[in-house]
């Protein structure tokens, strides 16, 4: 059977001179290949081939991203690597994020969500600059600072036009709020920082999209274009939503009419393999649903049951947050630290971080100040979700070939 079943393989094709050659001249060689066959049995050797056919379809078949190793191929160059440059990203808008999340970093999906109106486009903006911007007016310094920075970032808006987006933009790297900018209410001081402000923009490797109506594959497409033109490598994507090109779109691959929340789940699956495969850092956001507001009155957990639509997406998710006003159950219980503590900022937004894959704190809230007019924050304190006070080690990233 066994003869038989060699010549069969040989038959279809497949080499057999690793289980059997009668070819082979050195008696050794033949005696040791003649002993191992013999043995061997039917099962051994239909294994050898129905690995081979498993490497052909897992080379074919299979996802192109999909492989596996052995738990240590690879190990020591991973560990020189980390020796070398620790898996840290570059900071974000927030020094408490960053320091809680190890700044922004490529492959990975972040995700900061607040109701309508909280400021989650023009904080995507902020960290964007914080990155890509070549320097902004540093108020307490009374000077411009130059940015040890010089990354390249897209913000992609679903709903705010390019000059939406230049005007909060202007508003930060300038520390002018906006709303002044608006109304042309400016002392000349301030004119002249918005002037300057405006050609820093100019010169800063940050590009803006506008996708108003779009599908998975618009955002891929975009995605990829810049990544390609620009050589960006962080991207900011303002809110996952669904819309009527997103409906129609899956209707037709799929044939199924999917709910909302099966495609707000595909969507976010789609930015995470992005991220993966481009070898780039993306931050989206999304909206709450209307249960947030009785929740945040009472004090209660701020989580992912409260995003619009749904909660699952943030399983995708290596970073997620919601920012929410500062409630009067925590400015009562923390009355004692904020008068004593901080007396030249009062916190007026909160954080709540209930998902930091791979890091130490999870489960915690950070309070800041923030000004919603030039999207200036300053993070002042941490805790827990019982309000009790949680030490963060600071993480100040430097750019290494200034350093």
């Amino acid at each position: 059977k066994k003869f038989s079943l060699v010549r069969e393989m040989k038959g279809l094709g497949f080499d057999i001179s690793e289980v059997y050659d009668d070819t082979l001249m050195n008696p050794r060689e033949r005696e040791e290949l003649q002993e191992k066959f013999d043995n061997m049995t039917i099962e051994d050797i239909l294994s050898i081939y129905e690995e081979k056919i498993i490497d052909v379809k897992d080379k074919f078949e299979s996802d192109a991203e999909a492989r596996g190793i052995q738990a240590g191929e690879g190990i020591d160059e991973l560990l020189e690597r980390l020796e070398e440059s620790p898996d840290i990203g570059l900071p974000l808008n927030s020094e408490m994020i960053t320091s809680i999340a190890r700044g922004a970093r490529k492959q990975k999906f972040y995700l900061r969500s607040s109701y309508s109106g909280g400021g989650k486009t023009r904080n995507m903006i902020a960290d964007a600059l914080r990155l890509s911007a070549k320097g902004w007016y540093d108020s307490e310094k009374g000077e411009w600072v130059e940015n040890e920075f010089s990354e390249k970032s897209v913000v992609i808006s679903t709903e705010m036009l390019f000059e939406e987006l230049q005007t909060p933009a202007i508003a930060h790297i300038a520390d002018v709020e906006e709303h002044k900018i608006l109304l042309n209410d400016l002392t000349d001081e301030e004119r002249e920082r918005i002037k300057f402000a405006a050609n820093i923009l100019k010169q800063s490797n940050i590009y803006f999209e506008h996708l108003p109506n779009f599908d998975v594959e618009d955002i891929e497409r975009t995605i990829v274009k810049n990544i390609v033109k620009h050589d960006v490598g962080y991207v900011f994507f303002d809110y996952i939503h669904s819309s009527i090109e997103i409906l129609s779109s899956f209707t037709k691959n799929s044939g199924i009419r999917l709910r909302e929340d099966q495609i707000l789940l595909l969507m976010a699956d789609k930015l995470k393999q992005i991220a993966n495969r481009r070898d780039v850092f993306l931050l989206s956001a999304t909206q709450l649903n209307g249960e947030w507001k009785e929740a945040w009155r009472k004090g209660d957990e701020i989580d992912e049951q409260f995003i619009r639509g749904a909660k699952a997406i943030v399983d995708k998710t290596d970073f997620s947050a919601i920012m929410l006003p500062i409630s009067n159950k925590e400015k009562k219980e923390l009355e004692d630290v904020i008068k004593e503590g901080f007396p030249a900022y009062k916190p007026n937004l909160v954080t709540h971080v209930f998902k930091n894959r791979g890091n130490k704190h999870t489960k915690i809230k950070i309070f800041s100040h923030i000004n919603m007019g030039t999207m200036r924050i300053k993070d002042l304190f941490c805790t827990n979700y019982n309000n009790e006070i949680v030490n963060v080690e600071k993480l100040v990233i430097h750019n290494k070939e200034n350093q």
